[in-house]
């Protein structure tokens, strides 16, 4: 028979990994806190400029780049909804979503680089890796996502999910030809570009979101 001893042990021991996640966000959030001020005081950069806000230190309006920052916004949306999804349906028993939750990371990797632009700048710039392999791994990600579950996205709205993929694919070749269009368009080919890549990602929003819905109320 198993002693009380050892089943208030396991008991506790048990208790205690459910606490796990409690902590998760909160060492992250010290370990980039203890991150930037390393940085700061290894190179010699004020720390304010990792913590205040980009609008007040390039002294730029608040509405400035709102489209691309309500872009990001939808994506980390799309994100925190399609992880939810997934724990909730894993947690209740229900069939796990494994499309879902390779859409959320991915949604959440696209947030990510639209905020610190990873393709534009930081990747090609500080680590040598060109604009055009990045978008490649982009494309590459996406379709072996919509390969591996093709099917449930046909199940689901699939002229939705055309649709977004098309206009961001728009968006990434204005990205790519952006000096000859912008001899063609001038100013007008960023309106154009960022107008596909907002429109899109609205798209794909609504339709992971809806997706995310699906898989819970199954």
């Amino acid at each position: 028979m198993v002693s009380v001893d050892y089943w208030k042990a396991t008991s506790g021991a048990a208790s205690l990994l459910r606490h796990v996640p409690l902590f998760i966000l909160p060492t992250l959030a010290i370990a980039v806190l203890s991150l930037i001020a390393w940085t700061s005081l290894t190179y010699d950069i004020p720390v304010y400029m990792f913590t205040r806000d980009m609008a007040i230190l390039a002294k730029f309006h608040p509405f400035v780049a709102i489209a691309s920052s309500l872009g990001a916004f939808l994506m980390c949306a799309t994100a925190t909804c399609c992880l939810f999804a997934f724990s909730v349906a894993r947690e209740t028993g229900r069939q796990i979503p494994w499309h879902v939750l390779a859409v959320g990371l991915f949604s959440l990797y696209l947030a990510a680089d639209d905020f610190y632009e990873f393709h534009d700048r930081l990747l090609p710039r500080n680590f040598g890796i060109p604009q055009e392999l990045v978008y490649a791994l982009i494309a590459t990600t996406a379709a072996a996502i919509t390969f591996r579950w093709w099917r449930h996205f046909l199940a689901f709205r699939p002229w939705l999910l055309a649709a977004a993929l098309f206009l961001l694919s728009i968006s990434m070749a204005f990205d790519l030809f952006d000096q000859m269009l912008l001899r063609l368009l001038h100013q007008w080919q960023f309106f154009w570009e960022d107008s596909a890549k907002f429109v899109g990602i609205s798209l794909w929003a609504t339709y992971f979101i809806g997706m995310a819905q699906r898989a819970l109320s199954r």
